[in-house]
């Protein structure tokens, strides 16, 4: 939502969320 026209936010949202569900669905593959 406020990430709304600023990609870099935009990116950085994105990342954090696709980070989140791989490691929700796949947590057992730790590479920390």
């Amino acid at each position: 939502q406020s990430a709304k026209g600023n990609p870099w936010m935009q990116r950085v949202s994105d990342s954090y969320w696709g980070f989140y569900d791989r490691y929700q669905k796949y947590g057992i593959y730790r590479h920390n």
